[in-house]
């Protein structure tokens, strides 16, 4: 299920979503903002909220940037 068709089910708001989507996998901006429907400046600044808070993390390889959650934050490390 897309993120649009889950958004409306469940009223997730953006920041929601990206938290959802890096909790699978690390994304560089431009895949992330297609992936959730979202423009660039958006994904930017949910990012850096998360990123400020200690959330996500920012990994470089080569040139190009990945976001992802911090290990502790990430679903495979959570502890159920």
């Amino acid at each position: 299920m897309k993120y649009k068709e889950f958004d409306k089910l469940v009223g997730l708001g953006s920041a929601n979503k990206v938290i959802l989507a890096l909790q699978k996998e690390a994304y560089d901006i431009d895949t992330l903002g297609k992936e959730l429907s979202l423009n660039r400046t958006s994904v930017f600044y949910h990012l850096k909220n998360l990123i400020d808070k200690g959330v996500a993390e920012k990994r470089m390889v080569g040139k190009r940037a990945y976001y992802g959650l911090r290990e502790n934050n990430r679903k495979d490390t959570l502890q159920r």
